[in-house]
């Protein structure tokens, strides 16, 4: 859902983005970087690092994650390659946020396979869908950037209240697979004949 504000959110992506774009930064370093943030930052969950040092990584890979297309668009460096590795790239990191709800006891180990499963299908499922010439952006209570807002919202609970963060993640779980049955209707709806 919150992918239809996109083009609203972008001029404040890009004014973070200046100095990469003024610098020439490669988009793809940027991509790469926020896989590295990415790392760090479940390294830090792993080591029972502060809050404060959690909450910042995650924040830092997930604007990272924005930057990458809008440094390649102001650069016009946009290209194939670029969008397969951010989205495979993208993939990596949702299995390491995934995880670390893990680490932090907030999932147990169904729970975080059940989460990424429907994480997955709800990426596999727009690839798919875009092959097939329909449109995905938009389509879901669930995109990955919801999904991202609501599993930093249970990194934050659980350092207060863990019960507060289960119920998050219960809902994180319960719109990641109304979403992927949300984009299998829309793929029904705009590829079925007759």
């Amino acid at each position: 859902m919150l992918s239809r504000y996109k083009q609203k959110i972008e001029p404040f992506l890009r004014l973070i983005a200046y100095p990469l774009i003024k610098k020439g930064i490669n988009p793809d370093i940027i991509t790469l970087t926020g896989l590295a943030a990415s790392i760090i930052y479940l390294i830090s969950v792993k080591i029972g690092a502060s809050l404060v040092f959690i909450a910042l990584l995650y924040i830092f890979s997930l604007i990272l994650d924005g930057l990458d297309g809008v440094v390649a668009r102001a650069l016009g460096k946009v290209s194939k390659f670029g969008a397969f590795l951010d989205s495979s790239i993208d993939r990596i990191t949702d299995t390491i946020y995934s995880l670390s709800l893990l680490e932090l006891g907030i999932a147990n180990l169904y729970e975080y396979t059940v989460l990424l499963m429907g994480s997955f299908l709800v990426s596999y499922s727009r690839a798919r869908a875009e092959g097939l010439n329909v449109e995905m952006a938009g389509t879901g209570i669930g995109e990955r950037l919801e999904r991202s807002v609501l599993i930093f919202l249970a990194i934050i609970f659980s350092f207060f209240n863990v019960s507060i963060s289960r119920i998050i993640l219960y809902f994180l779980i319960i719109i990641t697979h109304i979403t992927f049955i949300q984009r299998i209707t829309k793929v029904y709806r705009e590829t079925k004949v007759g």
